[in-house]
């Protein structure tokens, strides 16, 4: 059985798919952290932690997201964008696509940050 982690970024990628995104990279991990998905959509670059639950016992998926991992993700973009100059002019943003999955149906809410520290 696939894990919940893997199982939540495919809903994320089908979602955001349909709203006209493309992949461009998956699990793209630096020393500082992982970002599970990043997608593009014409000029926009958008950087993507997933956080899925199938209860709130542990909490909403977006409490797991820290200042200190959202820091962390930031250093994993910069070291990302330093690999890849072709996306030096695109708008970058930091989204936490959280879902709560119960009876197999997924709800999903996407948090944008301001892309403070691009």
């Amino acid at each position: 059985m696939r894990s919940l982690g893997k199982v939540g970024e495919q809903i994320a990628l089908d979602y955001l798919q349909k709203q006209g995104y493309s992949l461009v990279e998956q699990n793209f991990f630096a020393r500082f952290s992982e970002i599970d998905l990043i997608v593009k959509k014409e000029k926009k670059l958008v950087f993507c932690e997933v956080k899925l639950r199938t209860s709130f016992a542990k909490g909403k998926p977006f409490e797991a997201v820290t200042d200190l991992k959202i820091n962390r993700l930031l250093k994993a973009v910069d070291f990302f964008l330093s690999q890849r100059p072709e996306f030096a002019e695109f708008e970058k943003h930091l989204w936490v696509i959280s879902i709560v999955l119960t009876n197999n149906k997924p709800e999903i809410q996407v948090l944008e940050f301001d892309g403070t520290g691009f």
